[in-house]
């Protein structure tokens, strides 16, 4: 057994990648049922980003609470269950919401983003959304839908590179 637990907890981080609940509502532990419905063990994400509606009522309410708000999933050096190929290399983060999320939901993604790549040592050519992966993109997946967020999110470093790169002779 403790071979099992060890295996678990295999993970190092070289991906950060992001990925949307395709809903318009949910938390961690929403995310952890519907997971476990489908045949998880449980919750496959490391990080859950809020939108600001944890339930469906929420949603119908319009009423926002806890925007930008992270939810700790699975344990950084455990074993992810998001995307396959990946799972032993990245951490997931999953975007409550399919395409459309507040500023205060993207800036909680920047803000993740920059310190866990700080953290782990992650080049910013490794900050990926799902679809971009291999089986993401034989998989048809669009997820998280945010080309021009990604982009913002990789733009500074990507800006200081390409000026980088065009004075070296």
């Amino acid at each position: 057994m403790p071979e099992v637990e060890a295996a678990k907890m295999a993970n190092v981080p070289e991906f950060l990648i992001v990925h949307c609940s395709d809903s318009g509502w949910g938390d961690a532990s929403v995310i952890d049922a519907w997971h476990r419905d489908r045949g998880f063990d449980r919750l496959g994400y490391h990080r859950v980003i809020l939108n600001g509606f944890r339930t469906y009522a929420d949603m119908k309410s319009g009423v926002r609470k806890d925007v930008g708000l992270v939810e700790l999933g699975r344990l950084d050096m455990e074993v992810g269950a998001h995307c396959v190929g990946y799972n032993r290399r990245s951490l997931g983060i999953c975007l409550v919401g399919s395409g459309v999320y507040p500023v205060q939901q993207i800036d909680a993604l920047r803000q993740l983003v920059n310190e866990l790549r700080s953290q782990y040592d992650i080049p910013v050519h490794n900050v990926i959304g799902h679809h971009e992966s291999q089986s993401g993109a034989q998989e048809g997946k669009t997820c998280p839908s945010l080309d021009r967020s990604m982009i913002a999110l990789r733009m500074p470093e990507l800006r200081q590179s390409l000026e980088v790169s065009s004075s070296t002779p």
